[in-house]
């Protein structure tokens, strides 16, 4: 049988490339499943990614609603699910934006932008539950400062915070 693509549409009928086939019969279908899983189970979803070699992992909150799970299997496609991660993609981004605020007030408390900058970022496949802040700047006394300004942020559990000192900012000069 020929996976249709678009409605009525084979693959054999595009002109694909390796990449867009790739896309079309594995990461899109995972994809919008996951989408339709992060709107009609917001309270239970946390995130989800594609790893190497065709792997595709969404994680839960708690355990994985069944109506989620029938949803990733009508795809036909592989998939793995982790659960019991305590959290929700709303309480991370509640949880990341917070902690945004805080280093932002810090840093202009001590008059530290823009000398110094900052990103709030996580790596979900390692560590989803650890909000990671890297602190940037043109000048190192100037993110030295920035770290003991900001210290480390106060988060609720199950989230932990890590600061740490990155390099310096990258600037497009013109176009």
């Amino acid at each position: 049988m020929a996976r249709e693509v678009y409605p009525g549409v084979t693959l054999e009928q595009l002109n694909y490339s390796a990449e867009e086939i790739e896309w079309a019969t594995y990461q899109n279908p995972l994809a919008e499943a996951a989408a339709l899983v992060t709107t009609e189970f917001p309270d239970d979803y946390s995130l989800a990614y594609f790893g190497p070699n065709r792997t595709f992992t969404i994680a839960f909150s708690g355990d994985a609603p069944a109506g989620a799970l029938a949803t990733l299997d009508a795809t036909g496609l592989p998939y793995s699910t982790l659960e019991g991660l305590g959290f929700t993609e709303a309480d991370y981004q509640a949880a990341s934006n917070n902690v945004s605020r805080q280093v932002s007030q810090a840093l202009d408390a001590e008059e530290l932008s823009p000398a110094a900058s900052f990103s709030v970022n996580s790596d979900i496949t390692k560590a989803p539950d650890v909000i990671v802040v890297t602190i940037t700047g043109d000048d190192e006394v100037a993110r030295q400062a920035a770290l003991s300004a900001v210290g480390i942020p106060s988060v609720a559990r199950p989230f932990v915070v890590t600061v740490v000192e990155g390099g310096e900012n990258e600037y497009v000069i013109g176009l």
